[in-house]
């Protein structure tokens, strides 16, 4: 669990990380992206993700 603190509200997140071989591969019903760990600083990120993808650089190393 990660917590992040911003003035006006407190906001809590679960991280789920997930690997495929190709994300070319992936569907879904909804408007998101499917992106690389390598092009997400690419993407605008609010400030409550910034220690998040730092994780997910971490995990991917072990």
């Amino acid at each position: 669990m990660h917590n992040f603190e911003y003035p006006d509200r407190n906001l809590n997140f679960m991280l789920f990380t997930c690997l495929c071989d190709s994300i070319t591969a992936l569907t879904c019903e909804s408007d998101h992206t499917w992106a690389a760990l390598d092009d997400l600083p690419d993407f605008p990120m609010p400030e409550a993700n910034a220690e998040l993808i730092g994780m997910l650089y971490t995990e991917s190393q072990n």
